[in-house]
């Protein structure tokens, strides 16, 4: 439908003559109709159709494109966001900021058939990392922020990899012109810091740069004197996920056939941690645990003094005796009046647990201290 008709239909109808409030609901259903439809332009088209129309449609348009944004970190990207954050129309609604480290627009498979353009990628690069290092990226960001924070937001962050490239991060050809990913990091989180407004929500996803990208979040982590936010951080298929609101540390593995147990990182990060920030609840999802203490020297120990909560979820393999160890181990904790375990049933193993057990009670540390071996016994089917 044209811009014309809307408008004639508008006129007819009295639709120009309706309060501001109900124009807004127009739009509102307007665009999920749309969306339904997947007509995704017809939205801007009801916005071109009249000024009443087209300020009321304001709002639900800039949540709908607005609301999370994704620029790499490059002077023409950066720039623009700071162009959408600072209009008084789109700026309040951006709440989610993803930003894309190192680009190339070569796929893996170009790379490996020499399929890449003369001197054009190394220029890219060299743009790049001279707008990152010169300062200018750093200071585009604070503005960004404080304009953000004035509107009463505190964006969330993402540093992410390139979607659609063979390894997402760059191989190690013409090196000297890129720059880590972590560096992005740290001059973000600078930037936040300068502007008076840590982000509270922060998400990174490492590659080849996975040690550095670490040191910077534990040094971020360490240097914060208010622990008033969330961070997720994935190394290869192990994830650590921290959420202030709930004092919850989550931990992920998503290969279910690798039994590389728990990484250096997770190490790493909940030695960090406790002298920061409160652990009262930890959930341990998808982990081969069979045979090993690597679950109790590197995670539990140093949580027992605050732990509340301890869940081991879908579990791939997990023997009686070491069950019990982690039992024992959690009896140690003085808090502790929740206790969860439940196998993955759908990889079975000779030995394994079959059956979920569930416990809550005031005096649950005691009672895991009398009996671990006999509460398992009793409570759990074993192959």
């Amino acid at each position: 439908m044209g811009a014309a008709a809307m408008e004639d239909i508008a006129h007819k109808t009295g639709l120009l003559h309706l309060p501001p409030e109900l124009l807004c609901a127009v739009t509102e259903l307007f665009m999920e109709i749309s969306f339904e439809t997947h007509i995704h332009r017809n939205l801007q088209n009801l916005r071109l159709t009249c000024r009443q129309l087209r300020d009321a449609a304001y709002r639900p348009f800039a949540i709908r494109f607005f609301r999370k944004r994704s620029h790499v970190i490059s002077a023409f990207s950066i720039n623009t966001l700071h162009d959408i954050i600072s209009d008084p129309h789109f700026g309040p609604h951006v709440k989610e900021l993803t930003l894309v480290v190192m680009r190339s627009k070569y796929t893996g498979y170009e790379h490996v058939f020499g399929l890449r353009e003369g001197g054009k990628e190394k220029e890219m690069h060299a743009s790049d990392k001279k707008f990152v290092v010169s300062g200018l990226y750093g200071q585009l960001m604070e503005k960004i922020f404080i304009v953000a924070h004035s509107y009463g937001n505190n964006l969330a962050i993402g540093i992410e990899k390139l979607p659609g490239t063979a390894h997402g991060w760059f191989d190690v050809r013409d090196a000297e012109e890129k720059y880590p990913e972590s560096y992005a990091l740290a001059r973000t989180l600078d930037a936040a810091r300068r502007a008076g407004v840590s982000p509270p929500d922060f998400h990174v996803e490492t590659g080849a740069d996975s040690d550095h990208m670490e040191n910077t979040i534990m040094n971020h982590l360490g240097s914060q004197d208010d622990q008033s936010f969330n961070f997720s951080l994935r190394s290869w298929h192990t994830k650590v996920m921290y959420d202030h609101r709930q004092k919850t540390l989550k931990l992920f593995n998503y290969g279910a056939a690798v039994q590389d147990h728990f990484s250096a990182l997770i190490a790493r990060v909940v030695e960090t941690l406790p002298a920061q920030m409160v652990i009262a609840k930890v959930e341990v999802n998808g982990f081969w645990l069979a045979g090993s203490n690597e679950l109790t020297t590197n995670v539990l120990r140093p949580l027992l003094p605050q732990l509340e909560s301890f869940e081991l979820c879908s579990i791939y393999r997990l023997p009686m005796g070491t069950l019990s160890s982690i039992m024992k181990s959690l009896a140690e904790a003085p808090k502790l009046t929740r206790f969860v375990f439940s196998p993955d049933l759908s990889y079975g193993y000779h030995g394994g647990a079959r059956e979920r057990l569930e416990y809550e009670a005031n005096d649950l540390s005691s009672l895991l201290k009398d009996g671990a071996a006999s509460l398992i016994s009793k409570t759990i089917i074993w192959d």
